[in-house]
């Protein structure tokens, strides 16, 4: 069983679901349904939706792998974990009428340790 991997599977599912929704409630408040219409709010939800579909799935793949390997638990829940704080720090970065570079950057640092030291975990499996 993978359970682990699914869990933060199902955890990332669920706020895929919450970030598209705010994405199609953003078109519908500003009557746009291709694009940004040059609408600044719903820009940021767009690029917030779209940042997560760019890093989470490969994030997922790394942690699935990583269980079918047979690592530790507790290093996947740290992985997982941090990505789950990751992406929350990320939003919050983002969701402002303006930037909050620090949140911004931290969430996407995070995101970017966890790709690495899951990716640098495969092949340390792979070759130990």
């Amino acid at each position: 069983m993978i359970a682990i991997s699914a869990l933060y599977a199902a955890i990332f599912g669920l706020a895929m679901t919450v970030l598209s929704v705010s994405v199609a409630l953003g078109r519908d408040k500003y009557k746009v349904g291709y694009g940004d219409g040059d609408e600044p709010r719903l820009r940021r939800l767009i690029r917030i939706h779209g940042n997560f579909a760019e890093y989470v799935p490969l994030a997922l793949v790394l942690l699935l792998v990583l269980e079918l390997t047979g690592v530790e638990p507790v290093f996947l829940h740290g992985l997982g974990l941090t990505l789950v704080v990751a992406r929350i720090v990320h939003v919050i970065g983002l969701i402002g009428e303006q930037d909050v570079v620090p949140a911004r950057a931290g969430g996407s640092g995070l995101t970017n340790l966890v790709i690495g030291v899951a990716a640098l975990g495969i092949l340390r499996q792979l070759f130990s």
